[in-house]
């Protein structure tokens, strides 16, 4: 471990400090707790039933999705054990977060643990993982989602004000209407 990989750790460890202050001046109460998961599930549940004719309302669910989930995860900052294996630290993750039933949160949580009992287990592992605080990363991973829903729903609007055309109506590719 280089003297940088030090900084790194303690930035992190002060950027959570700073999370949870600021999540207990908050003190949200367990009746928010469930409108924002309803919420949530609503969300999920719009994205999932849609039929997929109009990119910009396909990209309009999928952000508004990640964005709820980016809130709600933003506002519920949490520290794990250290004396808990990497594995089990992303188990308690998935536990926490197992009942907004996002299939692509889960699938990615489901990677982690595997990651992380791999690298156990002395399996070197391509995929690379970084250390540190498991809620930081799990953040890290929800805002770039968040941000590249945000990238497609801007591209989107973008295709759709250049023309009448998108991806599920073009018959061809390269081929607009007037």
């Amino acid at each position: 471990m280089s003297p940088n990989d030090d900084h790194r750790f303690d930035d992190e460890e002060r950027e959570l400090d700073r999370l949870l202050a600021k999540a207990a001046r908050r003190q949200r109460g367990a009746e928010d707790d469930g409108i924002e998961r309803e919420e949530i599930r609503k969300a999920i549940e719009a994205q999932q039933q849609y039929d997929g004719a109009d990119d910009v309302t396909a990209a309009t669910l999928e952000f508004e999705k990640w964005r709820l989930l980016h809130k709600y995860i933003y506002a519920r900052p949490f520290r794990l054990s250290g004396q808990q294996s990497r594995p089990d630290q992303w188990r308690e993750v998935a536990r926490r977060y197992a009942t907004l039933d996002e299939p692509e949160l889960a699938q990615w949580l489901d990677l982690q643990i595997e990651v992380a009992e791999n690298r156990q287990q002395g399996r070197s592992d391509l995929r690379v993982r970084r250390d540190g605080p498991c809620f930081l990363i799990l953040l890290e991973y929800v805002g770039n989602k968040k941000r590249t829903a945000l990238a497609v729903l801007h591209w989107a609007r973008q295709a759709q004000n250049a023309s009448d055309v998108s991806v599920h109506s073009a018959p061809g590719i390269n081929k607009t209407t007037s």
